[in-house]
């Protein structure tokens, strides 16, 4: 009996590697379909990948879930679910699904209709699992999956980075494309959210050149974030400003990307620039560089994640990636905006400010540190900072600016105002 429960695993995975290769379900010719990703899934830094075996015919055979250690290949954990389901892609055929901290897993379940009058998805936890092979007298764990049904025809598009919400994209009948980032999906209670207004709306109600602001989101004490849009949002290639994450160093919040010089004061026509003012109003309200609960923003970012002190200690980096609101609103800015390159100010002890960036964000770093006549240096990003999740996930350049203590005076807010509109117009794709 123990022989068969140990080698079941493998010859379950056998027989689903057998069957597995036949089509999925297509809608081709009555429009579009949701892409499905054969090669795995794989967050960048991440020791694993994860892969889907499910049979490609219509059998009553489950559907299997591998996470699998990049260096060895050995099967470190998997998830046996009753039904077919797969991975989703994105439109560049990379597989989505997997939340930044790599607790949640979702998979979509296969339909034999088109288009499906209901879109079912599998919510895995990934903590609970089975090991590989079963220890004697172990079993499926039940409360490792639970399983979500939503009215409509949908594909998933992206997870949360904490694993709580997922976006969807919507499947009209005969429609050549899909409704992208049409509703979002809350995986806790399985419901639908009301459909909001979309994220950026507010940019494109007045046309041409201005400067634009909304409250788009709030702190955990309940202080506002606003996001301004300054310039004309008709180009592409956006730049990203954030002024404070730290609420101790919020000099560059009072700073505009507005030049005197340049633009006599005026939003500038030739480039589409995003400023955050200040991310932690709470800890600058408090005057200590972390947020309401102790937590170092600059940290909490889920790359190269690292368990770094207690709570209220410096550099404390939370109980895990993406726990505060904060950060999680700070990714979701980033996702909406796309930007080619994204500032992120602080300040530190010394007395002449200087730029600072790692890898291909090298070359960005050294163009604003040139319109803004500072020095530079080649610095790699601490574990879990936002630069180093932006260079690991998005295209363009993420890179730090760090300025003296205190308040900046008025010649040095000009001085970067400038620098930002001469960078944004350096981005700015035609």
């Amino acid at each position: 009996m123990n022989f068969f429960r140990s080698a079941a695993p493998a010859c379950l995975i056998f027989l689903l590697v057998s069957f597995a290769g036949g089509e999925p379900e297509s809608a081709s010719g009555k429009g579009a379909a949701v892409p499905h990703a054969a090669g795995g899934l794989v967050i960048p830094g991440s020791p694993y990948r994860y892969v889907v075996l499910n049979p490609g015919v219509d059998v009553r055979m489950p559907t299997i879930v591998l996470r699998i250690k990049r260096g060895d290949g050995r099967i470190d954990r998997w998830w046996r679910l009753r039904g077919r389901y797969f991975l989703t892609a994105d439109s560049e055929g990379r597989a989505v699904g997997l939340s930044a901290n790599e607790r949640t897993l979702v998979l979509q379940r296969f339909s034999s209709a088109y288009p499906p009058r209901r879109t079912g998805f599998a919510v895995l936890n990934t903590a609970i699992h089975l090991s590989h092979p079963l220890r004697p007298g172990e079993d499926r764990p039940e409360h490792a999956v639970r399983r979500i049904e939503v009215p409509g025809s949908f594909g998933l598009r992206a997870v949360s980075d904490d694993g709580t919400m997922a976006v969807l994209d919507r499947y009209p009948p005969g429609a050549p494309r899909p409704v992208a980032a049409a509703r979002e999906l809350d995986l806790a209670r399985g419901k639908l959210l009301p459909r909001a207004e979309p994220f950026l709306a507010f940019v494109r109600k007045i046309h041409g050149p201005g400067i634009r602001s909304k409250v788009v989101g709030h702190s955990i004490a309940g202080r506002p974030i606003e996001l301004f849009q300054i310039g004309n949002p008709k180009w592409g290639g956006e730049l990203l400003v954030f002024g404070c994450v730290h609420g101790d160093e919020c000099a560059a919040s009072g700073i505009e990307p507005i030049s005197t010089a340049l633009t006599a004061g005026c939003p500038d026509p030739r480039s589409d620039i995003y400023f955050v003012p200040n991310l932690d109003p709470d800890g600058e309200h408090a005057g200590s560089r972390l947020n309401a609960r102790g937590v170092d923003l600059n940290r909490n970012f889920g790359s190269e994640w690292q368990p770094i002190g207690s709570r209220w200690r410096p550099e404390f980096a939370g109980p895990r990636p993406f726990s505060e609101p904060e950060s999680r609103l700070a990714s979701r800015i980033v996702k909406q905006v796309r930007p080619a390159t994204t500032i992120w100010f602080h300040q530190f002890r010394g007395e002449r400010p200087f730029v600072r960036a790692w890898g291909r964000s090298i070359e960005g770093a050294r163009r604003f540190a040139r319109l803004a006549r500072m020095s530079f240096r080649a610095m790699r990003w601490p574990a879990g900072t936002a630069p180093n999740w932006q260079n690991h996930n998005f295209d363009g350049a993420a890179f730090v600016v760090e300025l003296p203590q205190g308040k900046t005076d008025s010649r040095m807010r000009e001085r970067l105002g400038t620098a930002l509109v001469r960078m944004g117009r350096w981005v700015r794709e035609d």
